[in-house]
């Protein structure tokens, strides 16, 4: 391995001082460019995936945004390419006078027998210019501080690195903006030819720790492309420095400077004292590397060991605002200059709507590039036609009828699609045990199919741009069923709409539009699921009542027994529209997902995080007003977020003009019946549950903590910076009332009959009555025109 990453090591203990600096435009708020790192959402930064961040999460980050003055020390980081050590044959022209100057290109290589942990010479770095500012050439210049990065906000944001030899590539090192703060999640993929491209990692995500290490199985590549997918605080990507690690295979890139400078050493055979004078010039390459040195100095001042230590101290729930003080103790106190750590306390108040503004930036396109053959089958011919295509290849699918495709495995994927998107009309579709395929373009329905299509222990499938009809179908019926043990599956693009029977001849008709599937012990995992339209499923009336009887949801992912199992989906950037089937319009029954961006509109129900642990909510929209077609009633019991379980966080979301009650209410974190719920399908206590930096507009009521169906209480519930407009229900609801709860520094707006609180008495600096109406920024709903088949 090279000096360069020993370098990068021995300074891992200062960047969690670092890590948390401002400078650029990227922080923490999802809104533009962010300029510091410091603004109103810090708390939540800490939707990191520890299980249990509890009242502590939050309260807690706004020290560990220790502004950093350190890092200006380093300047020097230019000697970007210096990381190769190629000076080293820089040395050698003294053993070069004049009788072999062949002999001198063979030591540059340097690599005569190919060792996989040498780090690998980056030349270049290059995006689609959508950076902020913190251009591409930050991610490689060996400069490890936090102003030098690059940022680009936005889902699919690519950074491709060209190094400069064709490499075997073993691991792919990254260093994340505020790793220990937030989690990165990113993709990764490499190209012989920057052309066609291998994927090496799917759903990547940093952990807390300053080196993200992803381990590669061998792959050849001269270029390396990192896809972005924002995180856990917001869209923004943001990469200090990443190194690849490998062995070179030879083919160099003639970009490379420090290759020609060996060769002018024949030269000197008149006068070889000449030569040493060239020489010189390479040497200051290797000389800034050193000047960091002395930044390794103060690591011992910021042993950042202690960061993680203040997140599980629950205590400051008594007086949560001096708490944060103390805990810059390590150090990094005097430069942090604490004044400013307060300030992102109060600022909570008109801030924390900005967040929601994220949705601009749609993903754009999903669809892989065809690289290879364009081939034709019909539903009948196609597993004959797959037999004879290739990796790249597309095929163009004409006639009706359904498809089967089982064992078939691709090392890219293959493309099969409708001439356009609508031309042809699948009655269903199986996809089992197959590996790299893409399905696009198809009309599922309607028809009298249980299932259109079924997903079964198969990797790497995007379902792109299909329309699934249920438009009067009078069977039981689900859209997409995926089973068994499939993993990085994407379902993107696509318009699932109609269920509009609710009942026939007055039996229930059930079916969600996605159903992930628990067969004891596999589960799909790796679920991506955006830019999806789904729209209308008719409510189920009891005596022309809407009741909340279940199995008609939009997404039902798991059931009781697969709560513990961690599936990793994020379900992002989709409409949820007329989605009045139950109470749930997304049911949650497991475990490490993360559903971010999403709009609901006037939907009767809430997400539910119904059972399992440790998920968040984020960035999205509730709005209970607009055209309904379902019940008299347009926004009759449209609802918000639903809680039970232990870990979850919720944050930053934005609800208006609700009017659900009960189960339904704007955000509940429910008591519950059982502090265990394993093996059944009651309903467990919530506990270490982060409530942050939300804003709920003239809906009915606001936050309530503790329900009033169960005993059961919640218990260490932080709910911090959140602000309520209401002129109906409880602003703040403190059934709970228990002294492991903790609230700061919310704020509400109340008139006509609506009540500031209820419950536990809470004092002016827990919930602030303001006496007029906050100033909050309108926030931007997806609509029809980002997502479905026909968005961009």
């Amino acid at each position: 391995m090279k000096p360069l990453f020993f370098f990068k090591l021995a300074i891992l203990s200062v960047i969690p001082l670092l890590a948390s600096c401002g400078g650029g435009s990227e922080g923490d708020q999802i809104l533009g460019p962010e300029p510091s790192p410091s603004a109103a959402p810090e708390p939540t930064p800490n939707p990191s995936t520890a299980p249990s961040p509890g009242p502590s999460s939050v309260p807690l980050p706004s020290p560990t945004t220790t502004p950093s003055p350190i890092p200006s020390d380093a300047p020097t980081p230019e000697p970007i390419f210096s990381a190769t050590p190629v000076p080293v044959p820089s040395t050698t022209p003294t053993l070069a006078p004049s009788p072999t100057p062949t002999p001198e290109p063979s030591p540059t290589p340097s690599d005569s027998a190919c060792r996989l942990n040498d780090e690998l010479q980056i030349v270049s770095a290059s995006d689609d210019g959508s950076h902020d500012g913190n251009e591409p050439v930050g991610a490689i210049d060996n400069d490890l501080t936090p102003e030098s990065r690059w940022s680009s906000e936005g889902v699919g944001k690519t950074l491709t690195l060209t190094l400069a030899e064709l490499g075997s590539i073993s691991e792919i090192r990254t260093s994340w903006y505020q790793y220990d703060q937030r989690t990165a999640y990113y993709e990764l993929e490499g190209s012989e030819d920057g052309q066609n491209w291998t994927t090496l990692l799917t759903n990547g995500q940093s952990d807390s720790q300053q080196w993200q290490v992803d381990s590669i199985n061998e792959v050849d590549a001269r270029f390396i492309r990192i896809i972005g997918n924002g995180n856990s605080s917001n869209a923004w990507n943001s990469l200090i420095e990443v190194d690849v690690i490998g062995c070179v295979l030879g083919e160099s890139v003639p970009t490379p400077s420090p290759l020609p400078s060996p060769t002018p050493v024949p030269t000197p055979d008149p006068t070889p004292t000449p030569m040493p004078e060239p020489t010189p010039t390479p040497t200051p390459q290797p000389t800034p590397t050193p000047t960091p040195e002395p930044t390794p100095t103060p690591t011992p001042q910021p042993t950042a060991t202690p960061m993680p230590e203040p997140t599980p101290t629950p205590t400051p729930q008594p007086t949560a605002t001096p708490t944060p003080e103390p805990t810059p103790t390590p150090t990094p106190q005097p430069t942090a200059t604490p004044t400013p750590e307060p300030t992102p306390t109060p600022t909570p108040q008109p801030t924390p709507t900005p967040t929601p503004e994220p949705t601009p930036t749609p993903e754009p396109t999903p669809d892989d590039p065809v690289t290879g053959d364009t081939l034709q089958a019909t539903p009948d011919s196609l597993n004959e036609v797959l037999a004879s295509a290739s990796g790249g290849d597309e095929i163009i699918v004409t006639g009706t009828g359904e498809i089967s495709l089982k064992n078939i495995h691709f090392d890219t994927p293959v493309l099969i699609r409708a001439a356009s998107v609508g031309s042809t009309m699948l009655t269903n579709a199986t996809i089992d045990n197959s590996s790299n395929i893409n399905l696009q373009g198809f009309v599922f329905g309607p028809n009298d199919e249980s299932t259109y299509l079924k997903i079964v222990n198969s990797t790497h499938i995007k379902i792109l741009r299909n329309v699934f009809d249920h438009y009067n179908v009078t069977e039981n019926q689900t859209a997409i069923v995926l089973t068994q043990a499939s993993d990085t599956i994407t379902i993107a693009y696509n318009a699932f709409r109609d269920k509009n029977l609710a009942q026939v001849n007055g039996t229930k008709v059930t079916g969600s539009y996605i159903k992930t599937q628990f067969d004891d012990p596999l589960m799909t995992k790796n679920l991506h699921i955006h830019h999806n339209h789904f729209k209308n499923i008719a409510p189920y009336l009891v005596d022309g009542v809407p009741a909340g009887d279940s199995d008609r949801e939009a997404i039902a992912m798991g059931i009781a027994d697969s709560q513990d199992v961690e599936t990793h989906n994020i379900i992002e950037y989709n409409l949820f529209e007329n989605c009045d089937g139950e109470n749930e319009i997304i049911t949650v029954k497991t475990s490490n997902n993360i559903f971010r961006h999403n709009t609901f509109l006037n939907s009767m129900g809430s997400l539910s995080f119904r059972l399992g642990s440790n998920n968040e909510a984020y960035g999205n929209y509730f709005y209970g007003s607009g055209a309904g077609d379902n019940v008299t009633d347009d926004n009759y019991e449209t609802g918000g977020i639903r809680v039970y379980g232990a870990g979850h966080r919720i944050y930053e979301n934005y609800m208006e003009n609700l009017t659900g009650t009960s189960w339904r209410r704007p955000i509940l974190i429910d008591s519950g019946d059982t502090s265990d719920s394993s093996g059944n399908d009651s309903h467990e206590t919530s506990t270490q549950v982060d409530v942050v930096s939300n804003v709920i507009v003239n809906s009915f009521g606001g936050i309530y903590i503790g329900g009033d169906r169960y005993t059961n209480m919640p218990k260490e519930i932080l709910i911090e910076g959140n602000t309520v407009i209401a002129n109906t229900g409880v602003a703040f609801s403190n059934r709970a009332d228990q002294s492991s709860n903790m609230w700061l520094e919310n704020r509400a707006y109340v008139t006509g009959d609506a009540v500031l609180s209820d419950g536990g008495a809470l004092s002016t600096n827990e919930v602030e009555a303001l006496n007029t109406v906050p100033q909050l920024p309108t926030p931007r709903p997806l609509t029809e025109a980002d997502v479905g088949p026909f968005a961009d």
